[in-house]
């Protein structure tokens, strides 16, 4: 798991279904890779929140399922 705090920023007025993050876009490609410009938590500022979650598979955990597989069929 990877954890980043970033201060995420955007263009223009806030319109909570069409606005698009400048710091970390899908479709310019553009995606937050570590914590460079972290997020300061000040008194009456606005924080904008966001979370990603990438699922991945070891192949550790992959070659297991498959052995448990192959003995609890066999037997």
């Amino acid at each position: 798991m990877l954890l980043c705090s970033v201060k995420h920023e955007y263009e223009g007025n806030w319109d909570e279904k069409a606005t698009r993050l400048t710091t970390c876009d899908p479709h310019a490609k553009h995606t937050v890779v570590n914590s460079n410009t972290p997020q300061e938590v000040e008194e009456n500022k606005e924080i904008i929140f966001t979370y990603d979650v990438e699922f991945q598979v070891s192949l550790f955990l992959l070659n297991n399922t498959c052995m448990l597989s192959l003995v609890l069929s066999d037997g």
